[in-house]
């Protein structure tokens, strides 16, 4: 019994990953081999230097949900922006990178479960082992192709309403990959978008932002959300303290 490990590069071709050699000819009906797979390199370190930009260009857009968005940002998928685009809108990417993977055939969503995993999607493979995941294009709305070179701002595709989604926007996160035979597949990681100074920018929800030519401006603050007031009698507290959570 033994296993054997190998991190194969992009593009390789037929690659040897492991050789048996048996005593015996009769062995060879009582062997078995198991193997799994996952795309990206396991030790890639997300290089927080990098600023990303915008993926739409126009006027400014509405963030429906940021980081940590109680709606479907949980999980690995903490990390996950969503800005709402009209269906049709242009897709840019945030930063250069190959096209490691898409998905072009899908038509159908809605904002249910069953549509997970129906999202037209493009994958970027960026110079630092990372991977910057673009979802809910179009049916036939991805224009890059597999392998090729996709430079900042360039365009990606056309936003759609395809898989788990309640309305047009277009959901972008980065993830890590992680060691696959160990069950840490990817996460995503934290991102800072470019603005007029190096410290960068977390996207806000209900911030409205605009790409001024690959930087990121707030042209509209979320909406102050009014405080509940608070209990003035002892009744007042008893009843709420009664009532069950939402």
């Amino acid at each position: 019994r033994g296993e054997a490990r190998l991190l194969v590069p992009q593009r390789s071709g037929e690659v040897a990953v492991a050789r048996v050699q048996l005593a015996h000819k009769e062995l060879l009906s009582r062997l078995q081999v198991r193997w799994w797979f996952g795309l990206g390199d396991p030790h890639a370190q997300h290089n927080n230097n990098i600023r990303y930009s915008l993926p739409f260009s126009g006027k400014p857009r509405h963030v429906c949900q940021a980081f940590g968005g109680r709606y479907s940002h949980t999980g690995r998928l903490h990390y996950s922006v969503d800005v709402d685009l009209p269906p049709g809108h242009q897709v840019r990417a945030c930063r250069p990178g190959v096209v490691q993977a898409l998905c072009n055939t899908h038509d159908t969503g809605g904002p249910s479960r069953k549509f997970s995993g129906m999202a037209n999607f493009v994958h970027l493979l960026h110079s630092d082992g990372t991977v910057g995941c673009y979802m809910h294009f179009q049916h036939n709305g991805v224009t890059c192709r597999l392998g090729s070179k996709v430079k900042r701002g360039q365009v990606i595709g056309f936003i759609g309403l395809t898989g788990f989604t309640s309305r047009p926007h277009i959901h972008f996160h980065v993830k890590k990959h992680g060691n696959y035979f160990e069950g840490t597949e990817w996460e995503t990681v934290p991102i800072l978008f470019k603005t007029t100074n190096s410290k960068g920018l977390v996207l806000k929800k209900g911030c409205w932002y605009e790409n001024r030519a690959g930087v990121a401006a707030m042209t509209r603050a979320a909406p102050k959300t009014k405080k509940k007031k608070a209990a003035t009698s002892s009744a007042a507290a008893a009843v709420q303290d009664a009532a069950p959570a939402s």
